[in-house]
């Protein structure tokens, strides 16, 4: 049986004799004996390699080696390390891959869902060529860039290039864009493309930080939005939204720029300051053309507290005597913040 490290870092000692060894010094910090064929290994995966027990150290540098040989060992015990060619172990990263290519293919699909494309990817380049997990993950991507494939038409023919920027202002720059290079960016362009819905595959986006959809039919937003956790500015203006906010907007609390101005069937905003403080970075709102009747006391104190706050909130149900009446004279800070015209 060989020594083996013991789990604290602050005198290591062999194992073996409970860290009671009488040779007075702590045994060195193991080599890492990685297998030669080794693959890469998935990002989520814990790499917990081998370890193998070097000599000890004498206190003039030597190595300790036992009176009868040359090979190092333990002063007081005696055993070897391993040699240098001995098999390891599988490593934790390994035994993971076999569970995963033993699930059933349902729950396959469900666990490698949620990770990143770009996880799903590494997943595929850390299975061993020929097997089962290699031809699962090949199934998965294939499905998922299926998925993605009409956002990136649109994103491809849409007419706002100069809303894109460097090297996917022109046309064939974002055609030539590959599956992981298109969900990995942090700004798309997707207004006055026509769309009616925008898919679920918007979830793939999950360094996306700025997103225009405005002037499509939207008439609401998919739930798998809330992955795109860096979202910091969110257009829907000139859509179909109807009967308040979506839902989904809770979900993205770095927003600063939210944006859903002439969706006349918004007709009102939530009265919860729950709902507003989700979003305690948000510094501009356009709400013009929703509809509104009155404002909430949340936003109003939202934006009132937000040192370089403004809001949109011209051509709704409310005239200008409320503004001047209500608002204004409760937060006069307000009349250079809002935008009534």
């Amino acid at each position: 049986m060989n020594p083996v490290l013991s789990s604290s870092t602050e005198g290591l000692a062999c194992d073996l004799c409970s860290g009671s060894c009488h040779h007075g010094q702590p045994l060195y910090l193991p080599r890492h004996i990685p297998r030669a064929s080794s693959p890469p290994v998935a990002p989520f995966v814990r790499r917990s390699p081998w370890l193998g027990l070097p000599p000890r150290v004498k206190d003039g540098g030597q190595r300790a080696t036992p009176a009868t040989g040359g090979s190092p060992t333990c002063a007081d015990h005696g055993a070897p390390p391993p040699p240098p060619d001995a098999h390891p172990p599988p490593t934790d990263a390994e035994s993971d891959l076999h569970t995963l290519a033993a699930l059933p293919v349902d729950l396959f699909d469900l666990i490698v869902g949620h990770l990143p494309l770009a996880d799903a990817f590494a997943l595929q380049a850390a299975a061993p060529p020929r097997s089962a997990l290699r031809g699962l993950t090949a199934a998965h991507l294939d499905a998922r860039i299926t998925a993605v494939r009409p956002l990136h038409s649109a994103w491809v023919d849409a007419p706002l290039e100069h809303r894109n920027i460097h090297p996917y202002r022109s046309w064939a720059g974002r055609a030539a864009a590959t599956p992981l290079e298109f969900v990995r960016l942090r700004r798309l362009v997707l207004g006055s493309v026509g769309l009616v819905r925008l898919p679920a595959a918007i979830g793939e986006f999950r360094h996306l930080e700025v997103l225009y959809v405005d002037d499509n039919e939207l008439t609401a937003l998919p739930p798998a939005l809330g992955r795109c956790v860096r979202l910091r500015l969110l257009d829907v203006a000139g859509n179909r939204l109807a009967g308040g906010l979506p839902p989904v907007l809770a979900a993205l609390h770095d927003l600063s720029v939210l944006t859903v101005s002439w969706n006349a069937g918004v007709g009102a905003l939530p009265e919860d300051p729950a709902v507003w403080a989700a979003w305690p970075h948000l510094r501009r709102l356009g709400v013009g053309g929703c509809g509104l009747k009155v404002l909430p006391d949340a936003l109003l104190e939202l934006m009132d507290a937000a040192e370089r706050g403004s809001a949109n909130v011209s051509e709704n149900a409310f005239g200008r005597r409320y503004l001047e009446g209500v608002v204004f004279r409760r937060y006069p800070a307000l009349r250079w913040k809002f935008t009534i015209i």
